[in-house]
């Protein structure tokens, strides 16, 4: 598969174009690598949905069942005015559980997610329950973004805005902002984008509760350098996922 603009040419795996930098990326922290591509296999033989109960049964936890099986976090599509003739990208789309649910109410959905497993996962799915108007692709460490000008109608970024600059050089900050920007640019003038993401200071952080990107305490409270020192002494490297106050992510748009 090549790229009009530039004459780069992208690998496809298992059906799903791998338009990344880094072909090899993962990440799933509740299911490791080999695990996630025997759910794969056993998709493909006794459908998405038993190969996740498998798992379960397997292991005696409902986390990535729950996770990927629930439509529940795509229950906003009922206030929006799109349905049938809009067009969707839902960046970030995980095991597919938004994508899915957008493809039963909206005319076309494109999916994309930076690790290829969960990219494939989706197709699967999309294949087994017969949802012809979804496009997968493997995409999201590079900034363009591989649509036209204003063509979405919806963008979903669901627990994705903070991950972004893990996987792109520069200040995380304007990595955020910029990233922002290309969503914009794909939109049309009269879409929406959803985004979903933690707020910085939120309740939980102030009672100890491990911050949920970087697995430490009270580091969302610090002031940047101070959370960047205090992460260098923790985990050998800065912090990278930001997130905000309500304000701050105004401040970002």
């Amino acid at each position: 598969m090549g790229c009009a603009h530039c004459g780069r040419q992208y690998p496809i795996s298992d059906g799903v174009p791998l338009l990344t930098r880094k072909c090899d990326y993962y990440y799933g922290h509740e299911v490791p690598q080999d695990v996630m591509r025997c759910i794969l296999a056993r998709s493909v033989e006794v459908g998405w949905k038993k190969a996740l109960t498998e798992h379960a049964d397997a292991t005696g936890k409902m986390d990535f069942y729950n996770y990927s099986a629930s439509e529940a976090r795509a229950g906003f599509k009922f206030l929006l005015d799109h349905f049938e003739d809009g067009i969707v990208l839902d960046y970030g789309c995980g095991s597919g559980a938004n994508t899915l649910s957008l493809a039963r109410n909206f005319s076309h959905v494109y999916a994309t997610d930076l690790t290829p497993e969960r990219a494939n996962f989706t197709r699967i799915r999309a294949l087994q329950e017969n949802l012809s108007n979804v496009t997968v692709f493997c995409s999201g460490d590079a900034p363009h973004i591989p649509l036209p000008e204003h063509s979405v109608d919806l963008i979903i970024v669901d627990g994705v805005l903070e991950w972004v600059p893990e996987s792109r050089p520069g200040q995380p900050s304007q990595v955020q902002i910029d990233f922002l920007k290309e969503l914009t640019r794909v939109l049309k003038e009269t879409g929406h984008i959803f985004i979903t993401i933690e707020n910085r200071f939120g309740a939980g952080y102030f009672a100890g509760v491990p911050e949920e990107h970087t697995r430490m305490r009270f580091v969302s409270l610090l002031p940047r350098r101070l959370a960047d020192w205090y992460s260098q002494w923790v985990r050998g490297r800065p912090v990278r996922t930001y997130t905000y106050s309500r304000s701050g992510y105004r401040s970002l748009l």
